[in-house]
């Protein structure tokens, strides 16, 4: 019978997990600083809607006394 000669593979570099890695992390980073300015430029409150709505007698001049 004939013997059957079993090797070890090489090691195969695992480059692209790393590079995957590497961009997963940038995306993280990026994101949190993206959101953080949002955040920043959203503190001024915006005027209330509704204030600018008048009764009837207040358009016309009116008063309510």
């Amino acid at each position: 019978m004939a013997e059957i000669h079993v090797q070890t593979k090489k090691k195969t570099p695992l480059l692209w997990v790393w590079i995957v890695a590497a961009l997963i992390i940038i995306a993280a980073i990026m994101y949190f600083l993206v959101r953080n300015k949002k955040a920043a430029n959203n503190t001024v409150s915006k005027p209330n809607p509704t204030t600018l709505i008048q009764p009837a007698r207040m358009r016309q001049g009116l008063s309510y006394a």
